[in-house]
């Protein structure tokens, strides 16, 4: 009977520190999935799955399992099979689910609804929000609660039910006065305010945007001037000048004290437009003038702030990929010292107590290791950025756009002084324009490369700026009016290096335009659905047959640009005009910033 008893007490402890090895090899797969999914590895990290989904199998553990489940909609997610992506979603929330993990598995199905809204089935992410509303623990965090019901409304815009959308956004409101969340309640005015200037019901938008006025001390000051210029654009539309220029002064006023300039420039553009309503030509020239010395001395303060940024992003980024070396090789002495234990546990099972013993202390100190393993996990999205690849693109892309440029000029200031004596009048000059054109061509991609390396510029917002401020200067030039629609309800963060290929592409977009289209007008836009990214450019020009046209070498330039950044590039073109579409579903793991 002894000897039984002590058999059975050892092939539980070997099976436990067996499963114990299993799981430490899943999580070390884990790790090693992400890695090779930053480098566009897919084959090898479809591989690690393998061998994850089949040990995971062997010890049978339903959180290991999600776990594994969740790795599985990554490497789905990444390459762009959706349908997929949501199965190993609803297994992970499902298992979550099942063992009481409320709060995971809400997370999961917040997660399915994104991908939901992304593949254009509105009604099953809007189904899947309102499931997640009926659990008890999403009132333990009121702002994630306030987010889904916000996300509910924006399920319902899409489905063209506005009055159950704004259902939704003032319920998120009611939320949030309930609980006395006055930065919310800000926040939400102003996001209903936007939503009725998008709709033109600028009567509605100014009512929501004088309740921003009540909560400006609560709310961020950014936002609180945003609000400003929302209302001020709002009284322009139904021509009250006067209240229009009102909080265009306030909102200058405000601007100067933060110093944040960045809004100064769109300030000036819409003083410039109700003094020119007004007949004050002088006043609106005077203004626009303004706006582009605001503009390029904006440039100009930031370049060197730039430099030392993108050096210390070098460096931090060199520090973290240090880290990551360091804490894999960690992972890996562990594994090596969990095997060793095992070893000396089998010689150690004589002994019954010391048994005993080193049983309780390895299961105490796997729980330690697995904890730590699961907050490390939660860390990765703090690691997911580009490590050595970043200063290889930085040199590539100043070589390639700017390098060219600088040589072709100093071949031809060198080839002029070499030829003055022979050289006509004539040809002078036209060397002379061409090293002008350079010259012109420099310090454009220079101001765009600049712009690619500021720390916000990532950012929706300030990209959308960026190709606005362009298009209305470029197209000043030429007999096209220029528009811009935004619907941008909250600021995305994009992935690094895809600002410098979305300037590209459309600045080629507005150039063809401009050159080939004789069109009249032309309207640059942004939509963000769920985590759907949409800009598009389009203008009212004769068309052009893709097939048939000359120069196919920047429309595959753009399309080329489009594909590194694992986006889709459409080119619509006919009698009507021409169409250019960028579009991408960004990582469930990118945070929306309001």
């Amino acid at each position: 009977m002894k000897y039984f008893v002590f058999s059975l007490v050892f092939l539980i402890v070997l099976k436990s520190f067996g499963q114990r090895d299993k799981v430490g090899e899943i999580m070390f797969y884990n790790t090693q999935i992400d890695s090779l999914i930053k480098v566009f590895d897919y084959n090898s990290a479809r591989e690690l799955l393998h061998s994850s989904s089949q040990l995971a199998n062997e010890i049978q553990v339903d959180s290991i399992s999600a776990i594994v489940y969740e790795a599985h909609a990554k490497y789905y997610y990444y390459t762009s099979d959706y349908q997929k992506t949501a199965k190993y979603l609803i297994a992970s929330a499902e298992i979550y689910d099942k063992i009481g993990a409320k709060n995971k598995a809400i997370r999961m199905y917040n997660n399915i609804a994104a991908i939901l809204g992304a593949l254009g089935q509105y009604q099953k992410a809007l189904n899947t929000r309102k499931k997640i509303l009926e659990y008890n623990e999403i009132e333990d965090d009121l702002g994630f609660k306030i987010s889904v019901l916000s996300n509910i409304g924006s399920d319902y815009r899409k489905l063209n039910l506005n009055d159950s959308s704004f259902n939704y956004l003032k319920n998120a409101l009611k939320v949030s006065k309930e609980n006395k969340l006055n930065p919310l309640i800000g926040a939400i005015y102003k996001k209903i305010q936007k939503a009725y200037l998008e709709l033109n019901q600028y009567h509605l938008s100014i009512k929501y945007g004088d309740s921003v006025l009540i909560y400006k001390d609560e709310i961020e000051r950014p936002l609180y001037e945003n609000s400003i210029i929302d209302a001020a654009q709002a009284l322009f539309k139904i021509q009250n000048y006067e209240g229009a220029l009102q909080k265009c002064q306030l909102a200058e006023t405000l601007i100067s004290e933060s110093k944040m300039l960045i809004n100064l420039p769109m300030v000036y553009q819409l003083m410039s437009s109700i003094y020119e309503q007004k007949k004050q030509y002088k006043k609106a020239n005077s203004l626009l003038k303004r706006r582009i010395v605001i503009r390029d001395s904006l440039l100009s303060e930031e370049k060197q702030r730039q430099i030392i940024e993108l050096e210390q992003k070098y460096q931090t980024e060199k520090k973290e990929k240090e880290n990551f070396r360091l804490k894999k090789e960690s992972v890996e002495k562990d594994l090596k010292l969990i095997r060793k234990n095992n070893v000396l546990l089998v010689v150690s099972l004589v002994f019954g107590v010391v048994v005993a013993f080193l049983v309780l202390y390895q299961l105490i100190k796997f729980k330690s290791k697995n904890k730590a393993l699961q907050n490390e996990m939660d860390r990765r999205e703090e690691v997911e950025r580009s490590l050595g690849v970043v200063r290889d693109n930085i040199a590539k892309d100043f070589h390639d756009d700017l390098g060219n440029k600088l040589a072709r000029i100093t071949v031809l200031s060198d080839h002029m002084v070499q030829s003055q004596t022979t050289k006509t009048k004539e040809e002078a000059i036209s060397a002379l324009k061409k090293i002008k054109l350079d010259s012109d061509i420099l310090y454009k991609g220079t101001r765009d490369f600049m712009f690619s390396i500021k720390a916000n510029s990532d950012y929706a917002e300030e990209l959308f700026t960026y190709l606005s401020d362009f298009g209305e200067d470029f197209f000043e030039s030429f007999p096209i009016d220029f528009f811009v629609e935004k619907h941008l309800h909250r600021n995305i963060k994009l992935p690094y290096y895809w600002n410098r290929q979305i300037i590209m592409i459309f600045k080629e977009a507005m150039t063809n335009t401009a050159k080939y289209s004789n069109a009249s007008k032309a309207v640059l836009r942004l939509s963000l659905k769920a985590n759907f990214l949409e800009i598009s450019f389009d203008d009212n020009g004769v068309g052009f047959n893709e097939e048939r046209v000359s120069d196919k070498n920047g429309l595959a330039n753009m399309k080329l640009r489009a594909d590194k950044i694992l986006g889709r590039l459409e080119i619509i073109s006919g009698s009507e005009g021409t169409k250019i579409v960028f579009s991408s579903r960004m990582p469930l793991n990118y945070k929306l910033n309001t």
